[in-house]
Parts: C-alpha cells; sequence; structure tokens
C-alpha cells in the first residue's frame, strides 16, 4: 500500500506496562528500535496517559532536562481538556502536580520549556485552578532559546497584523494577554495588592525594550483602551514613545492601534492624537482594518465639532484634508464608507438633520479637495454617503457631486441604488438620482449594468418626463438585456 499515514505514529502500550521510572527509557527504545512505526510513542502516550506520563518524568528526569519528553507531556495534561467538570478536575490536579515538581527545577531547564509552560499555566487558569501567582513573574523572566525577529516585514504586507500575529502565539504575549484580562468591571474591586502587582507587571512589559517587550506591547497596544479604562496612569510618555518610535517596531504599533485596537474613546484619542495620525498616514492597502484606521480620523474630526475653536485639541485647518491625502487611496474609499455607515446607523436623530449639523461638515473637514485624490473607486462610496443622508439629499449631492469620477468598469455594480433602502430617495428626487447615475456611468457607449434596467424603470415611474432626457436614453444603452 501506498495510502498517506497521519500521525503521532505509535504504540504506547510498551510504555505503560513499566514501572514509571523506566517508561522514558522505554519510548527511547522503541523509537530507535522501529522509527517508523514507534515515532511517537512517547507522545501517543502522554495523550492516552498523562498522569502516567508525568509521574515517568518526574521519577525520571527531575531536573527537567529531557526537554522534548517534559514538552510532550505539559501539552499532554492540557489535552485533558475543559469541557466537562470531570476534565477539570483531572486537568486541575495534574497542572498542581507539574508546578509543585518544576518550582523546583533550574531556569535554564525551564526555559527550553517555556512555550509548553505558559500555556499550562494559562490552561490552569482557564479551568480555574490556584497556581501560585508567583509563576507569572518566573515564566515572564525566564530565558527561551526560540525567537523569531521582527524588523523587516514585506512592504505589501500590514506591519500590525504580521506583529500580532507572532505576539498571540509568544510567550510574552500571551502572558501579558493574562493581566490585561484582569482589566473588567470588577477589578475596581479587587484588593490594591491586586491591583498594584497587575499595573506593576503592565509597567514592566512597557519599559522592557527587547522583544518580549514588543510582543507584550503588541497586546497593549491592541487593548490600550481597557488600560485607559482602568488604569489610565500606566499610559505614560514611555508607552507613548513606543508608540510614536520612527521604528518598524514602531510603524507596527500605530497599525495595531489605529487597524485592530477596540474602545478608543474621545478621551483617549486626545491622548493619543499623534500616533493615531502617523498611524493613518501610513496604513498599507490589502487587508480588511482600512474602515477602522480612517474611522479615527472621521472620529476626531467628528469630535472637533463640539470643542471651542481655541481648544488645543483641536486639529489644525486643514490637518484633516492633509492626512486624507497622504495616504493609501483605499483610506479615502473607506471614509466615505464610514461616513455613511454612521450616518445610517444614528437613531435618535433623522439623518437629514445630522448630514446638515454635521456630517456636512466632517466631510468638508476632511475630503481632499485637490484632482490628484479624486479616482472612481471612491465614487460608490461617496455617492452612498448622499443617500444615507435621507431627505437632505440634495443637498448631499450638491456637496459631493464634485468629487465623483465616472466608474472606469466595464461592468458597474449599481446594488445600492436597486434595493428598499434606497426606493424613497429615489422617489422623491428621480432627476438627481439620474444625475447621479450619469456622474457614474458616463460616457455611455462602455459595458453594460445589470441593475441599471431596475432603477430607470423606477425613475421613469416617478417622473416620467425624464424620459426625454438624453443622459437616460444613452444610459438605457448600457442596460444589460437577457
Amino acid at each position: 500500500s501506498y495510502g498517506v499515514r497521519y500521525g503521532p505514529l505509535g504504540d504506547p502500550a510498551p510504555i505503560a506496562e513499566v514501572e514509571p521510572f523506566k517508561r522514558i527509557e522505554i519510548a527511547t527504545a522503541l523509537e530507535r528500535q522501529d522509527p517508523f512505526n514507534q515515532s511517537d510513542a512517547w507522545r501517543v502516550y502522554c495523550k492516552q496517559d498523562p498522569s502516567g506520563a508525568l509521574d515517568a518524568a518526574i521519577a525520571a528526569d527531575t531536573g527537567a532536562v529531557q526537554t522534548d519528553r517534559w514538552r510532550d507531556v505539559l501539552w499532554g495534561i492540557q489535552d485533558v481538556g475543559k469541557d466537562s467538570e470531570e476534565a477539570k478536575i483531572r486537568g486541575g490536579a495534574l497542572c498542581r502536580k507539574a508546578f509543585l515538581h518544576l518550582e523546583r527545577c533550574e531556569d535554564e531547564s525551564l526555559g527550553r520549556l517555556k512555550f509548553a509552560l505558559v500555556d499550562l499555566y494559562r490552561y490552569a487558569h482557564a479551568i480555574g485552578v490556584e497556581i501560585d501567582d508567583s509563576w507569572w513573574d518566573r515564566l515572564w523572566s525566564l530565558p527561551h532559546s526560540v525567537e523569531i525577529d521582527f524588523s523587516d516585514v514585506d512592504a505589501n504586507k500590514d506591519p500590525g497584523y504580521e506583529l500580532i500575529s507572532i505576539a498571540i502565539n509568544r510567550p510574552a504575549g500571551k502572558l501579558i494577554e493574562m493581566i490585561i484580562n484582569r482589566l473588567d468591571a470588577k477589578y475596581v474591586d479587587q484588593s490594591e495588592r491586586f491591583r498594584l502587582e497587575t499595573e506593576r507587571r503592565l509597567s514592566k512589559a512597557i519599559e522592557q525594550n527587547d522583544l518580549d517587550g514588543l510582543y507584550a506591547m503588541a497586546e497593549i497596544a491592541r487593548h490600550i483602551g481597557r488600560l485607559h479604562a482602568f488604569a489610565p496612569q500606566l499610559l505614560t510618555q514611555t508607552l507613548i514613545s513606543r508608540l510614536v518610535a520612527d521604528t518598524p517596531h514602531g510603524e507596527a504599533l500605530r497599525s495595531i492601534l489605529v487597524g485592530m485596537a477596540p474602545h478608543i474613546y474621545r478621551d483617549l484619542r486626545v491622548k493619543l492624537r499623534d500616533p493615531i495620525l502617523r498611524g493613518v498616514r501610513e496604513h498599507r492597502p490589502n487587508n480588511d482594518t482600512s474602515e477602522n484606521v480612517v474611522g479615527r480620523v472621521v472620529a476626531y474630526v467628528r469630535d472637533d465639532l463640539a470643542r471651542q475653536p481655541n481648544d488645543p485639541n483641536r486639529l489644525a485647518v486643514g490637518e484633516a484634508k492633509e492626512v486624507l491625502s497622504d495616504c493609501h487611496e483605499s483610506l479615502r474609499v473607506g471614509a466615505a464608507e464610514v461616513m455613511g455607515d454612521w450616518l445610517k446607523r444614528e437613531n435618535e436623530r433623522g439623518t437629514a438633520d445630522l448630514w446638515r449639523t454635521e456630517f456636512s461638515k466632517i466631510f468638508e473637514t476632511i475630503w481632499p479637495v485637490g484632482k490628484k485624490h479624486q479616482t472612481s473607486g471612491a465614487s460608490i462610496s461617496l455617492a452612498k454617503l448622499t443617500l444615507a443622508a435621507g431627505d437632505a439629499f440634495p443637498e448631499a449631492w450638491d456637496t459631493v457631486r464634485p468629487y465623483i469620477k465616472p466608474l472606469d468598469q466595464d461592468w458597474p455594480h449599481l446594488y445600492f441604488l436597486s434595493g428598499d433602502e434606497s426606493r424613497a430617495t429615489l422617489d422623491k428626487f428621480p432627476s438627481l438620482i439620474l444625475d447621479m447615475l450619469w456622474a457614474l456611468l458616463k460616457p455611455a457607449d462602455r459595458g453594460r449594468c445589470h441593475e441599471l434596467g431596475k432603477i430607470l424603470e423606477r425613475i421613469s415611474a416617478s417622473e416620467p418626463n425624464l424620459k426625454l432626457d438624453r443622459r437616460f436614453q444613452m444610459l438605457e444603452t448600457r442596460v444589460l438585456k437577457f
């Protein structure tokens, strides 16, 4: 047979049959005698009988020198799981026994087990097992030989995504996430000692200027809203300086900040103004965080509407336009999408009133005026923004129309005009919708559009005389007919 074999492979029965102190020896012998069939016998045994494997490791390797054997044991314990109370009790007993034994081992040996130890520590915490809190500090300070540098990211990739993808799988990232998770609604009711210890560990990570510190900072940047909410004193100059650093690490942290961090509200936006604006300018395309990124600028401009003209926290005149001019085209598309989505989601006030009092001002403040910044890529998003203004659509269209460029597509999609959401606006302002179609689709001799026929039918039903409009007649040539 030439079938594919899947691992791990091995029959652990001979290992289980002997006394604990002989099990590792038997596993080694099996691997040497039959490497094809017994290459993973020890790993299989650890999964099937983690208690027996732990006894064997303690009996035969007191100092945890045999890293590979102990690593399989620690991961075997985690395989007990947490889906049932029985599993939690069994897994908890094994965790306590493992950490009780390993606390006597040398840091050099434990450093080689750091990844597995951190995972076991997190598992113990997840199933509610009390492990001495001092283990966190010991695990944090353990040396470990396997490391990934982060300095030279492909120019076509988002450095923040690349960094966080590494950080969430590194011991430092996992450990600091455990501490960040303490920052919740119950945090203020915890003991002073608990809160001081939490903040000491976070401060240590912020000040640690090595790769572990970088991985921890990636998580801190991602959850900076929680730090601001529960431990605002941690937003020190040291933290800010790391976020504004003119280095690849600094750019990656800013990317995480603007693209992935939730709960960055008005007060925090002021404190993080510089790294936010730099992060938006630097943002690289080809990922799904663009709207999150540009939303930071839109939110800041909206905040400014409530500030006095002489408020030092206001953006300078033209600063928002400069940011959107400097960034990638995809962010300008995202800005139009964000403004339209936010306008539609407002429930307490009418969208027409919101356009007139807020969003028209936001648009005029943020949208670049230079011709080189106007591209067809943003046209659909800008058109959707004007529709979101509801009864203020005529005013919105008058404001936005100069920035609409014809779609450079042979098969454009106008689904946003053919659905129920746009029906009321189309029925009320058919001549302006025709003008929108013409702005988007001229010249009329290029390609076809599936939705166009339905839209033109609605226009003519609302205002039959528009069928005589030369633009209407030319657009009819682009209707896809079957």
